[in-house]
């Protein structure tokens, strides 16, 4: 048995993988879907997108795995697909799951990780299911004399999905969740995720608007993720990721990449304002949006949001209410939303308000022209709630 060699993998990555569309699954908060396909769009060499629940799937070639990471907001993870088939038993998995060229993938590296799901199919049991697999791809490498255990710390994660007796293997190019943007020193309670607040931001389609406030800001997520799309700031310039431990990965290519996001950041003309009622959540903001590097355009101040008053034109209001859960007990939070609907109601005539709630009665039909997006976030039923305050 010849072992591979650094020159045979490279030429087999060339053949296999480059000059070639490959395909890709994003997943993404549910109901949000299309936000992620809008952005996705944006991007080069974009094929054949299809919206799936929580998640877009589509084609592109095998460069798409550094933009996609650098440059979407939305995203949680860039998975790109290896393989999908029949698997109603553990040798149909392995028979399978050996054909897969996991050298293009793994190369050299010692250690892999796999993450399995499994829904109305026959082989159930997760532990039984990452065996197999992990025979089937140590198979594929042993052949090549190449040789890689599973470790649950590996940097480099497979995702096994199994539904209707169908697996469908991914390789998890991003790494950690992408909502970790690197710039986040300190957390609020129940603090919005950045991809989310990314979503509803663009949503909210925030280009429109002259200045953007969130009365309820917390750890800033939104102040932060509304400078970073104001200035085109690349949500992903700040971190690592997965793909850079890959055989198929390019340093150079990936530092140029780097170069040309950063030349598309300008200084933004939006107006950012934040308030929170907690001055403990405030420093903690200060600080976070210090670390992000917009200091100098977001102002914060502290006030009750049930009173804050804020005349300005074209003027956009997020925010993430409490729900009764982690922050307040439900009949605290109730009232909070309730007398902040009120606010927004009588004091901000004019404004467009895009809200997260988990007291959706509280922004009555007959009152807010709005729109409702149900969805839910921590595993909590909640609304997104967007409409112009009459």
């Amino acid at each position: 048995m010849t072992t591979l060699s650094q020159r045979a993998l490279e030429r087999r990555i060339k053949r296999q993988l480059k000059n070639r569309d490959l395909s890709y699954y994003i997943p993404c908060m549910p109901k949000f879907e299309d936000v992620l396909a809008k952005e996705l769009s944006k991007l080069e060499n974009i094929s054949d997108i299809e919206l799936e629940h929580g998640g877009v799937s589509f084609e592109a070639p095998l460069d798409t795995i550094y933009h996609a990471n650098l440059n979407l907001r939305t995203a949680h993870r860039v998975l790109l697909r290896l393989g999908s088939f029949l698997s109603q038993s553990y040798p149909m998995l392995y028979d399978h799951a050996r054909k897969i060229p996991w050298e293009l993938y793994l190369g050299f590296n010692k250690s892999f990780s796999i993450k399995t799901t499994s829904k109305q199919s026959r082989l159930k049991h997760h532990d039984n299911i990452a065996e197999s697999l992990a025979a089937a791809i140590n198979k594929r490498l042993n052949d090549l004399g190449l040789e890689a255990k599973e470790d649950k710390n590996a940097k480099t994660e497979i995702y096994l999905r199994l539904f209707q007796d169908r697996a469908t293997i991914s390789l998890n190019s991003s790494g950690e969740h992408l909502h970790k943007r690197a710039y986040r020193q300190e957390h609020a309670k129940a603090a919005i995720r950045e991809t989310l607040a990314a979503s509803i931001l663009l949503k909210s389609n925030i280009e429109n608007f002259d200045t953007v406030l969130d009365p309820m800001c917390g750890s800033a997520s939104f102040l932060i993720e509304a400078a970073q799309i104001a200035s085109q700031e690349a949500p992903g310039l700040r971190r690592e990721f997965a793909f850079e431990e890959m055989p198929f990965f390019q340093e150079s290519k990936w530092l140029r990449f780097k170069r040309e996001a950063e030349a598309k950041i300008i200084e933004p003309s939006l107006e950012i304002i934040g308030s929170d009622i907690s001055k403990k959540n405030i420093a903690i903001a200060r600080n976070n949006i210090k670390e992000a590097g917009f200091q100098d355009l977001i102002s914060l101040s502290v006030e009750d949001a049930r009173a804050y008053r804020l005349e300005k034109p074209n003027l956009l209001i997020v925010a993430n209410l409490p729900y009764g859960k982690r922050i307040m007990n439900e009949a605290e939070a109730k009232e909070l939303s309730e007398s902040f609907a009120k606010n927004l109601k009588n004091n901000f005539k004019g404004s467009y308000f895009s809200i997260i709630t988990a007291n959706a009665a509280s922004f009555k039909e007959k009152e807010f022209k709005a729109t409702k997006t149900n969805f839910s976030n921590g595993g909590i039923k909640v609304t997104l709630i967007q409409g112009l305050l009459g």
